[in-house]
């Protein structure tokens, strides 16, 4: 069951019931609920036992799960790479075929802003003239990339960010460490995703080794910091989260103001925000975000904003 999101619900209660047909785009960070509400929707439209519960082992229940119902359709980016138009043709090519069971196929597109220009102009027209029978559920976790003219041929769904004390009993599903709980649930500002993978990693341990890093004060000890950083099972991903985190943090404690996502962190992070000034913070926050961006080599750039870092020592 999906909670804390009654307000995206209704809508996809309407698509259940066959009142709404047009496409929706659904809204809001990775991690609170908009895939998993796709398919609590296709699993109500299609259970055979008529059941909300999970884990049901009806024939369609089970198939969903799988991802080999024949009447959903998922796409999801591989590897992280952008949608390139032969995805978006063929997915062109098969939505025309009529439902195998019922009235109704549900095309769902996760992270649709991952398409590339020319797959996006392709999409276009089969968005704006779906088949009667075709139900498009575009999902994004970047509203702004996606393009203005996907944007205005869908119905806007946003999901909202989970509440904190919702999130907390998560986490404490998967550790009882009440000097982390907290951490790892405003780490995830509000997606619970985010928070519990953050627990499963255990990446409070890889933010301790990047503060290291940080509060060295030579070129050459934070270059091997980093080199000690680059052994562990830590991902790109997760990294970059930490550096954003923590550059954003360095930034409210150097001007006083907003609240701390490393609360517990606060006396190291007062000590680090003033070895430099607050125009070097402000640089290096939005040279995280620029190449969070971009696609370029993960681990390249991170070394990139390490040396950074470094050559202002």
């Amino acid at each position: 069951m999906i909670v804390h999101q009654s307000y995206a619900q209704r809508f996809l209660k309407k698509v259940r019931e066959g009142s709404l047909t047009y496409p929706l785009l659904l809204s809001g960070p990775q991690g609170i609920g908009k895939r998993s509400s796709v398919i609590q929707l296709a699993r109500e439209i299609w259970c055979e036992a008529d059941s909300t519960k999970q884990g049901c082992e009806c024939s369609s229940c089970y198939q969903i799960r799988q991802n080999t119902f024949p009447d959903l359709t998922i796409l999801t980016p591989e590897g992280g790479q952008n949608y390139g138009v032969d995805v978006i043709r063929k997915l062109i090519g098969t939505i025309t075929d009529m439902p195998t069971y019922g009235s109704v196929r549900l095309v769902v597109i996760d992270s649709v802003e991952a398409m590339t220009n020319e797959a996006s102009n392709a999409f276009l027209k089969c968005l704006e003239e779906p088949p009667s029978h075709i139900r498009f559920l575009l999902l994004t976790s970047n509203m702004s990339e996606v393009i203005p003219t996907i944007r205005s041929r869908c119905g806007l769904v946003p999901f909202d960010k989970l509440p904190f004390d919702f999130v907390r009993k998560l986490v404490l599903t998967l550790t009882q460490d009440e000097s982390t709980v907290d951490t790892y649930v405003r780490m995830g500002a509000g997606s619970a995703g985010r928070s519990l993978r953050y627990a499963i990693n255990n990446t409070l341990m890889v933010r301790d080794q990047v503060l290291t890093i940080l509060e060295n004060s030579s070129k050459k000890q934070i270059l091997r910091c980093f080199s000690a950083l680059e052994d562990t099972d830590a991902s790109p991903e997760l990294l970059f989260d930490l550096l954003e985190q923590l550059a954003g943090d360095l930034i409210k404690v150097a001007v006083g103001a907003g609240t701390l996502t490393h609360a517990d962190q606060k006396d190291t992070l007062k000590a680090l925000a003033q070895t430099k000034d607050l125009a070097f913070w402000y640089s290096w926050y939005h040279e995280i975000e620029s190449i969070m961006r971009s696609n370029g080599a993960p681990k390249l750039q991170i070394k990139y904003l390490i040396s950074q870092l470094a050559k202002s020592v």
